[in-house]
């Protein structure tokens, strides 16, 4: 995922979400219009796991960074109605603006991807 304006060095952990929200309609306090999240920020235990997927270290502008969501991704493949996405979060007390490139990003081959490798029995 590209970072068009990162400009500190931080860590970002990804989490799996585990309850249901709406892009167009999700903030800091709601997973969707009709719904909050138990804990702002979709801290809640019901909201998201607790422990990180993953850690990445953010260290600037237009670079992509990755992180290893495999067991988000397997779980997803046994109850497909699991997948609620995924969370990233990013740590310290600082307070930072960081464009991050999205589905909908103007520039299609900066847009978020998931990656998958597998082998065949």
């Amino acid at each position: 995922m590209p970072t068009p304006a990162a400009t500190s060095t931080r860590w970002r952990r990804v989490y799996q979400l585990l309850r249901p929200w709406q892009a167009a309609e999700a903030t800091w306090n709601r997973a969707t219009a009709a719904q909050a999240w138990q804990a702002p920020g979709a801290q809640g235990s019901s909201d998201r796991i607790t422990t990180p997927l993953a850690m990445t270290v953010v260290t600037g502008a237009g670079q992509w960074y990755s992180w290893n969501v495999t067991n988000a991704v397997a779980a997803w493949v046994q109850n497909p109605g699991s997948n609620a996405g995924l969370l990233l979060e990013a740590t310290g007390q600082a307070q930072v603006q960081y464009d991050l490139a999205g589905s909908r990003w103007g520039i299609p081959a900066q847009r978020p991807q998931l990656t998958i490798t597998y082998l065949e029995p």
